[in-house]
């Protein structure tokens, strides 16, 4: 007869051998349970009791669980609307197409050692000319790699490699590519191959695969640096090309800029001389520069009925100091007016004399333009009593007033 203390602490018995193993059966009793023999007052582990213990069933280890594919072995692909993918690749002139699918190799086992990884097949696509052989073999190779996934679980192969050779047999011909590779086959292409993604993750996501692909086991990873470093070298040459036409077209740009303002200097001294006509007109010929005391700005505030705003007398190229439009005539001042004049005038004596001028210093007949801002020493405008302007480099002739004598200008 034997004594048990139970799991729950109590003690139970006496009970024969028979009933204690039945307790092990059950599993209600073990090796470590604490037992107590008739005719003793010592507690011991039940298995001190031969004839006790070998009564225990001996349980057979568990089975190792299945094997787990290795991570290689599974793709990693998920959906992504076609119709976004299509806009991203027009919106970003192509560069988002070919990097969205160079970065699906990132995403699908290694089975082949030459299977690029993603940084690899981005990376090269930026390396001139070689970018040429790789843009076939890397498309080529996705279209592969997707169709093993795809014959996996259960789904037909798309069949995409003799449309990827397509797209990049276009976009490798000058003028074709712009024409028809980037804007027509490079799309369709890419929609396809999206398309074919989508519909391989949405089966993937509810099927177990037949199998397992070989893998070839993780390629090495391009680093970030060696990424970056490519990337920059391809990208150098264009910005330097860039640098090249821009430094030669500002020179242009900047002619370009000065004629344009040459124009509306000389609309403003035509405007002028149309002002003194009319005012010449209506006062007996005088020019309202023939006075005793003649300035400019006195003279063109007798202009303020016929002119319809004073901003004619500032010059754009006019980068003086305090220098600037103004629209009153009564808040003319010296600093408002960008152009000389010749004073002494009357519209019959001396018709086809300068009048109006852009500021200068010198009255010397071929000596060179020294402006003090308009266009500065490069020439300037000269308007003439019979109305037209010209752009000289030097002065066409001497200024003299209606008696022959050299004048000089003043603002």
């Amino acid at each position: 007869m034997y004594k048990i203390i139970g799991a729950d602490g109590k003690e139970y018995g006496p009970a024969t051998a028979d009933q204690i193993r039945l307790w092990m059966a059950s599993g209600s009793v073990n090796l470590e349970t604490r037992t107590q023999a008739e005719g003793t007052t010592e507690w011991k582990p039940l298995r001190d009791f031969p004839e006790l213990a070998a009564a225990i069933p001996t349980v057979p280890p568990a089975p190792f669980p299945p094997p787990i594919p290795p991570p290689a072995a599974v793709h990693q692909l998920t959906r992504f609307p076609v119709a976004a993918v299509i806009i991203l690749h027009y919106v970003t002139c192509g560069i988002f197409g070919m990097v969205w699918l160079n970065l699906m190799h990132g995403k699908l086992p290694r089975v082949r050692p030459d299977d690029p990884t993603a940084g690899r097949a981005v990376g090269f696509c930026f390396i001139p000319f070689f970018n040429l052989y790789w843009m076939f073999f890397t498309f080529r190779r996705l279209c592969l790699r997707v169709d093993e996934q795809r014959s996996l679980y259960g789904l037909p192969p798309s069949n995409l490699r003799g449309l990827a050779t397509t797209a990049c047999v276009f976009q490798v011909i000058p003028y074709i590519n712009l024409l028809l590779g980037l804007t027509i086959m490079f799309p369709i292409f890419l929609g396809m191959m999206q398309s074919s993604v989508n519909q391989l993750a949405v089966t993937s996501a509810t099927t177990q695969p037949r199998g397992t692909l070989p893998s070839a086991g993780a390629a090495p990873a391009m680093p970030g640096v060696a990424i970056a470093a490519i990337v920059f070298a391809c990208v150098l040459p264009f910005i330097a090309i860039i640098g090249i036409l821009a430094a030669m077209l500002l020179p242009a740009l900047n002619q370009a800029h000065e004629r344009a303002h040459r124009a509306n200097c000389m609309s403003n001294e035509k405007q002028i001389l149309l002002a003194i006509a009319m005012y010449a007109d209506n006062n007996g010929g005088r020019c309202p520069m023939d006075s005793a005391k003649p300035t400019l700005v006195g003279s063109m505030q007798l202009l303020s009925n016929v002119v319809p705003t004073a901003k004619i007398f500032f010059c754009p190229k006019d980068s003086r100091p305090g220098a600037r439009p103004e629209e009153d005539f009564r808040k003319l001042t010296r600093l408002n007016i960008s152009y000389s004049y010749v004073p002494n005038l009357r519209w019959q004596d001396m018709p086809d004399s300068p009048v109006v001028l852009d500021r200068i210093y010198t009255t010397t007949k071929g000596s060179p333009w020294e402006s003090t801002g308009n266009h500065r020493s490069a020439g300037g405008n000269i308007g003439f009593i019979d109305g037209h302007v010209g752009w000289y480099h030097t002065l066409p002739c001497p200024l003299k007033d209606k008696d022959g004598n050299e004048v000089v200008l003043s603002p």
